[in-house]
């Protein structure tokens, strides 16, 4: 059996709408940036995230035919979709949801992935755990919008061959976290500091 894997438009739309020039400063986030940057709930839904590794979604179309081969042989073919994709330091997302152990990040098209600190990293950072609230593994199946999609780490390069990677984690732009830690130093003296010089 022959297997087509054809982008559709969704996806190249999500894999280049948030392209941006230059370079990123990026950090993993994991159980220590919240207190060493003294972040509120609000603070973290300010911040800027990525994700580590692409995450590809892809749906396989049921419609089949058959062909005659050279070898006038009769083989039935499919194709697979590759519908969304996620990539790292392209797609960008912003957190829609905080809690003691996960935060949910928005990157568009109705796409909210959850993240946890893992217990196996010792710095405890954030790796994917789900995605609109269903738990996710490479290989594994979700519902979205409407139809089940198989969830890869990873991506097709050329050929058509696929690229596993590891377990997207979580990472923030330290610029934009950096950001509310200078209104942290602001609130603990550096602006009445400042004021005391101009009198």
């Amino acid at each position: 059996m022959s297997m087509k894997h054809r982008p559709a438009l969704g996806a190249v739309l999500l894999a280049t709408a948030f392209l941006a020039g230059g370079c990123f400063n990026r950090e993993f986030f994991d159980k220590t940036t919240i207190e060493s940057y003294n972040l509120s709930e609000g603070d973290l839904k300010d911040i800027q995230y990525y994700t580590t590794s692409t995450l590809t979604l892809e749906y396989e179309n049921t419609r089949s035919r058959s062909v005659v081969t050279s070898g006038n042989r009769v083989e039935n073919e499919k194709e697979n979709f590759v519908n969304l994709i996620v990539k790292p330091g392209e797609t960008k997302g912003k957190a829609i949801s905080v809690g003691a152990n996960e935060i949910v990040i928005d990157v568009s098209h109705g796409l909210n992935l959850g993240f946890r600190p893992t217990r196996v990293s010792p710095d405890g950072r954030y790796l994917l755990d789900s995605i609109n609230g269903q738990p996710v593994r490479h290989n594994g199946t979700i519902l979205y919008r409407g139809k089940m999609y198989r969830v890869l780490f990873g991506e097709y390069a050329s050929g058509n061959t696929f690229k596993r990677m590891d377990r997207p984690q979580l990472q923030y732009d330290l610029r934009s976290v950096q950001k509310h830690r200078r209104k942290v130093e602001v609130v603990e003296g550096s602006e009445p500091d400042a004021a005391r010089r101009r009198s």
